[in-house]
């Protein structure tokens, strides 16, 4: 079995040295991006005051539901909960405990709770499953998250905010409907925000809170403060389509789906053509995955893998734990379905014979090339200098790193290769 854990100890026993001075620079941006969204109200030039938010109620038991009282529960924060389906509703403490276990899974609750105290006994004292209205205005925030469609949203709403207290907050958990369409017919559509979390709840920071064009201050504050209270990196946007990451998300949506109608259009005439721009990575079982699922046949594509590790200059052989023929194959071909996944004439693989590797692409010549050679400043290209005097057995700190000048490096003729057919 392809080996990560031993292939990282080779790595790290060759000397191979990872910290690159622009990946430092982009990771300090982005600690200090996160420490200046831990101390942002979230809005701008305004005194308005978060509002204290003491027990929480969620319209919607299903798995999303289900995940937000559990990160609320693991806090301590009482929650009411409904749904209109009865089964549904009736099935919600079974959900939340098997979140709630996941979310305590090597941590302690907080509060006054013990660590060893079970989910169940939790999730039975601090949740409230209802079929009544009233029982909301007992919560500070109540969190809609129910089907996608707009009427069913503006019809529910009709339904629980006349029973809402009058320093409550609505939220809605959608994912594109705009906040402005949803708060039409709202009595105080001051205190509507949207709250886009993202699946799974426990494993996303993120939290888009959505500012419609008549949301109060205090109800974005409120919003704000209560994020970072369970652990969530809020962002305020403005209302939009899609607001902020489904908008970003959507092109890298419509490029995938190219990429699948590509595949399925492969012919032995026409064939399709992937390159594999990096080693082995954690991706691969879910790329094969999902081609299983979907059904794709990619039985005439080809696939190139662009690098592989190599020991005095050569390409180590497919039994090394290093090797990235070894680690492509057992983390991703070998998962596809024999109907469906390519023959291994049709995976290329770098080896010592660098005319015959380059041949492959003459002769296969593919209708369409996904994929390619990564960021033009890739550490190939930008190579740190070598170790010498104080830093022969072990690369400087961060900081002095980043003082370092760099040097460039002779490509491998497989670069070459590789960039001349796929750039």
């Amino acid at each position: 079995m392809f080996d990560g854990k031993e292939a990282m100890d080779l790595l790290l026993a060759h000397g191979t040295k990872t910290e690159q001075a622009s990946t430092e620079r982009a990771l300090e941006n982005v600690r200090r991006l996160v420490q200046r969204n831990r101390q942002h109200s979230g809005i701008e030039r305004s005194s308005a005051q978060p509002r204290p938010v003491r027990s929480v109620g969620i319209i919607g038991a299903g798995m999303m539901g289900s995940a937000l009282a559990a990160i609320h529960v693991k806090r301590n924060l009482p929650v009411v909960i409904t749904d209109t389906d009865p089964r549904v509703l009736e099935g919600a403490e079974d959900r939340i405990v098997e979140e709630l276990s996941h979310e305590m899974r090597g941590g302690e609750i907080p509060g006054d709770e013990a660590p060893a105290a079970q989910p169940r006994q939790l999730v039975k004292r601090l949740v409230h499953p209802t079929t009544t209205e009233a029982v909301f205005s007992q919560c500070d925030l109540v969190i809609e998250s129910i089907l996608e469609t707009l009427p069913a949203k503006r019809k529910l709403y009709a339904r629980f905010e006349p029973h809402l207290n009058d320093r409550a907050i609505l939220a809605s958990n959608t994912s594109t409907i705009p906040i402005g369409q949803l708060v039409e017919g709202l009595a105080n559509p001051d205190r509507f925000c949207g709250l886009h979390f993202f699946h799974p709840v426990r494993r996303r920071p993120l939290l888009e809170i959505v500012c419609g064009g008549q949301t109060g201050d205090v109800a974005i504050a409120t919003a704000v403060a209560h994020a970072k209270a369970i652990d969530k990196m809020p962002i305020v946007v403005d209302d939009g389509p899609g607001f902020l990451v489904n908008r970003l998300l959507i092109p890298y949506l419509a490029e995938a789906l190219e990429y699948i109608n590509a595949w399925r259009q492969s012919t032995p005439d026409n064939p399709t053509g992937i390159c594999g721009p990096i080693g082995p990575t954690a991706q691969l079982p879910l790329v094969a995955r999902l081609v299983n699922e979907l059904d794709l046949n990619v039985k005439d594509a080809h696939f190139w893998g662009m690098d592989e590790w190599l020991e005095d200059g050569e390409p180590v052989p497919t039994d090394h734990p290093l090797s990235f023929a070894r680690g492509d194959k057992e983390l991703c071909f070998d998962r596809i379905r024999p109907e469906l996944c390519m023959p291994e004439a049709h995976l290329h693989f770098p080896t010592g014979d660098l005319e015959g590797y380059s041949k492959t692409y003459d002769e296969v010549r593919c209708v369409v090339m996904q994929g390619g050679q990564g960021e033009v400043k890739h550490w190939a290209f930008n190579d740190p200098p070598k170790r010498q005097g104080q830093y022969t057995d072990a690369p400087p700190p961060p900081k002095e790193y980043c003082k370092l000048k760099t040097r460039v490096t002779d490509l491998h003729p497989m670069t070459i290769i590789q960039n001349a057919r796929t750039s």
